[in-house]
């Protein structure tokens, strides 16, 4: 049965987490009675300036990052992955990404190429072990940026990020990975994966607020990164150009300081003891789920990775079209998936399923084993029936 007062389980976290972190909700209506950071001397403004500073250097603490300025606030992963995209490619430049990849990453390369006459290269398979050696036959000496996703929002599975790094290291190439899907269910720092840039947004594993989103950088020092958005940030105001300080220099305009309060939230529930069970519960739940959806005839799952730590992965029934699929869970057995393409189209047509689209299914806080049970009966019967 569904959980204590829901009539649904919600098993697609992986498009946003539900329920939000405890105190999320609480310390974002806090937020609303501060003033504009950065923007004034009196108490409320300060307070504001210092609940931000406080969570830029939170984040800067949990990936390793000695200075707090790397941290750039944004509106999301999406605005992440466009500022960095967009801040570091120049005409001529050249850009290597794979079909692994979110639309966030593919549609700003592609709007790249086209607005500033840059060049791009994707790297399309289905095994992310092959991606080292096939992004080194790719690099030249125009490649200026190696754009990868931490994990794949499809099937769950980590690419070798680290292996990746080296290779765009051996040239002065920006490594920018897209951790959407990995921060909240696997610990790192920046260091220790190789990265330039880390992209990541509060409402997914953090289970925190959607509307606010980070850009690391790991050494402000090293990457020249042009401004997404222009206007006012409290300081230099007497200057018209605007003055490329970290941070403050990319979040032009008022911040969105009740996300940011949530994001808070969020962290510090993720860094106490109880949140880290159950992080682990869903990895568990996903391991079971795929060993026991495995058995089941005419179910394909999509190259699942069960060692990976992000609880996601994503299965066909037959040729059926997954949204077809994912509305008959919803509505007879009240299972809350997701089909289609997951804005993902380069790894659905890597492995297959360009044209059904794959039902995923992620776990997150609060599904049981219950859950996996309900969802195997649920599965076995649909393959059994129809979806119609």
């Amino acid at each position: 049965m569904p959980r204590p007062g829901l009539d649904f389980e919600y098993l697609d976290h992986a498009s946003t987490s539900f329920p939000k972190a405890p105190n999320v909700g609480r310390a974002m209506v806090a937020a609303l009675n501060h003033g504009n950071p950065g923007r004034s001397g009196h108490g409320s403004a300060v307070s504001a300036e210092e609940l931000t500073s406080r969570v830029r250097r939170q984040v800067a603490s949990d990936f390793g990052v000695p200075d707090s300025g790397a941290v750039i606030f944004t509106a999301g992963a999406t605005m992440s992955l466009n500022l960095a995209i967009k801040g570091i490619l120049r005409r001529g430049d050249h850009a290597i990404t794979t079909s692994f990849e979110h639309n966030s990453v593919l549609r700003p390369l592609k709007a790249a190429e086209r607005s500033c006459g840059c060049t791009l290269s994707i790297v399309k398979c289905a095994d992310p072990a092959l991606l080292p050696d096939l992004i080194s036959r790719e690099l030249r000496p125009s490649t200026r940026l190696v754009a990868v996703t931490h994990a794949s929002n499809v099937t769950g599975a980590l690419l070798p990020v680290s292996d990746i790094a080296k290779i765009a290291h051996t040239g002065d190439v920006v490594l920018l990975v897209d951790s959407a899907q990995v921060v909240g269910h696997l610990r790192f720092r920046l260091a220790d994966l190789g990265a330039d840039l880390v992209a990541f947004g509060a409402h997914k594993g953090l289970r925190g607020p959607p509307g606010v989103g980070v850009l690391i950088v790991a050494n402000t020092r090293s990457v020249d990164l042009e401004p997404l958005v222009n206007g006012g940030t409290g300081l230099h105001s007497d200057e018209l150009l605007p003055p490329l300080e970290f941070p403050s220099a990319y979040e032009a305009g008022t911040p969105n300081l009740p996300a940011i309060a949530g994001l808070e939230a969020a962290i510090t529930f993720l860094n106490s003891s109880l949140s880290h069970e159950e992080k682990r519960t869903a990895q568990l739940l996903k391991q079971d789920a795929v060993s026991k959806l495995s058995g089941i005839k005419d179910v394909t799952l999509l190259a699942p990775d069960s060692s990976s730590p992000v609880p996601v992965f994503s299965l066909t029934i037959r040729d059926w079209k997954s949204a077809r699929i994912a509305e008959a869970l919803d509505h007879r057995y009240q299972l809350q998936v997701r089909g289609g393409l997951h804005c993902a189209p380069l790894m659905h047509e890597s492995l297959g399923t360009q044209f059904c689209g794959a039902v995923r299914v992620s776990f997150g806080p609060g599904n049981t084993y219950e859950a996996v049970n309900r969802l195997l009966s649920s599965i076995s019967e649909l393959a059994m029936r129809g979806v119609d």
